[in-house]
């Protein structure tokens, strides 16, 4: 059997006692390091959890933005297919060049010119659109409303507008290049450094 001896002594009014050779503050200092691993422990648990519900929500965050970018990309192929093969109306086109005039990175304060290439644009009403830096090359607007449309810089070679309205469009830098022009209108419309080489024109074309 094992025995325990224990001893008290009274100095300066205080009771000091001694178990089997070990002191109170040894005691004391054995029950404050128990105490400190547990918290050590506790906080391990703690970070590890907000690490995890934090990691939680970041993976939650992008599925969200990859679908976006999923559901964006659906949007355009099918307003593209429309733009190339039926008649669209204005607002088609209009969210068409919205998503398309996503931000250039790392020039992030810059964005995509929107791509109209080819596309059957015939009698609709794009009057006052900004299509600066649009590609419309061998777009059909043919009748197209295009009156004071933000037309600077834009790409419109061989596009057919034949008898479309540009009137007071801004054409400032665009290309023209082997265009269809005839019975077109571009009364008022700013043709400075519009390149309009080999552009086919008639006698019922209106020039600025």
């Amino acid at each position: 059997m094992c025995a325990i001896m224990v001893k008290g002594e009274r100095c300066c009014g205080i009771l000091v006692i001694q178990v089997a050779g070990i002191s109170f503050d040894d005691a004391v200092a054995n029950v404050q390091g128990s105490q400190k691993d547990m918290s050590e422990t506790l906080l391990g648990v703690v970070i590890g959890g907000t690490f995890g519900v934090l990691g939680t929500l970041l993976g939650f965050v992008a599925n969200l933005w990859l679908e976006g970018q999923k559901t964006r990309r659906q949007r355009l192929r099918e307003v593209r297919q429309r733009l190339v093969g039926e008649h669209v109306q204005t607002s088609e086109v209009m969210e068409f060049i919205r998503l398309q005039r996503k931000r250039k990175w790392p020039q992030f304060w810059k964005r995509e010119p929107p791509d109209l290439s080819q596309a059957n644009l015939q009698d609709t009403d794009l009057s006052k659109l900004d299509l600066r830096g649009a590609s419309l090359f061998r777009t059909n607007l043919t009748r197209a409303d295009l009156r004071f449309a933000d037309l600077r810089e834009a790409n419109l070679k061989e596009a057919n507008l034949e008898r479309a309205s540009l009137k007071g469009a801004n054409l400032r830098g665009a290309s023209l290049r082997g265009a269809n022009l005839e019975g077109a209108n571009l009364s008022g419309a700013d043709i400075t450094g519009t390149d309009m080489a080999s552009t086919k024109r008639d006698d019922d074309t209106r020039w600025p």
